[in-house]
């Protein structure tokens, strides 16, 4: 869900839609981030497309912490 908080990744955040989505839109509205000592930092990694664009994985590279999903 958006703005969820202590969300621990061990492998993939899977988003599933309703409907197709804009992959450019999505990818650069999607934010997964951690805050260490005041400063908040982004995660990065890679985004997979299925399902005609309706179902969407980020694999982040760095899975040892908790982070904040904004979608």
């Amino acid at each position: 869900a958006n703005d969820s908080i202590n969300v621990f990744i061990s492998s993939t955040v899977k988003l599933i839609f309703s409907e197709p989505m804009n992959m450019s839109s999505v990818e650069g509205g999607f934010a997964l981030t951690w805050t260490e000592e005041g400063t908040t930092n982004t995660v990065d990694g890679s985004f997979s497309w299925k399902d005609y664009n309706k179902m969407v994985n980020f694999s982040a590279i760095r899975r040892d912490i908790k982070r904040t999903v904004k979608i």
